[in-house]
Parts: C-alpha cells; sequence; structure tokens
C-alpha cells in the first residue's frame, strides 16, 4: 500500500520523498492514492447501502408480523 504525506511517499516499510521519484513512479505513486480514496468512498457507500438494506428488510419483516398477529387475534 502506498501512504503519501506531507510530501513523503510511503510504500512498505520505506519512505520515499518525491524529489526522488522520476515521472512515471510520481504518476503511479498518484494513481494508487486516487484509486486508495476512490476506494474509501466506493466502501463508505457500501456500508450505507448494507444498512439501508437491513434496516428496511427489518421493517418488512416487523410490518407482515403485525399483520399476521392482527389476523391472528381475529379468528
Amino acid at each position: 500500500m502506498v501512504a503519501a504525506s506531507e510530501n513523503v511517499v510511503t510504500l512498505g516499510d520505506k519512505s520515499y520523498s518525491p524529489d526522488d521519484l522520476n515521472d512515471q513512479q510520481k504518476y503511479f505513486a498518484s494513481q494508487i492514492q486516487e484509486l486508495q480514496q476512490q476506494r474509501a468512498i466506493r466502501q463508505r457507500a457500501h456500508d450505507q447501502t448494507v444498512a439501508s438494506l437491513e434496516f428496511f428488510t427489518q421493517q418488512l419483516i416487523a410490518s407482515l408480523q403485525e399483520v399476521t398477529d392482527g389476523s391472528d387475534e381475529n379468528e
């Protein structure tokens, strides 16, 4: 994984100054950083989707249970 902070690129246990990287390496590091950001955004969206799906599923179950419980009382 690549981490870039305060003009330092960290890969594994080594840190590199951007001045020590050639243009291609800077491009690769930039792409990796952008992809990591995209992954974090997508993970948050996924987490929200999962939570919403669970919520609405539970709401449907509760609603159907109410209908079932109500019809049992009428018999």
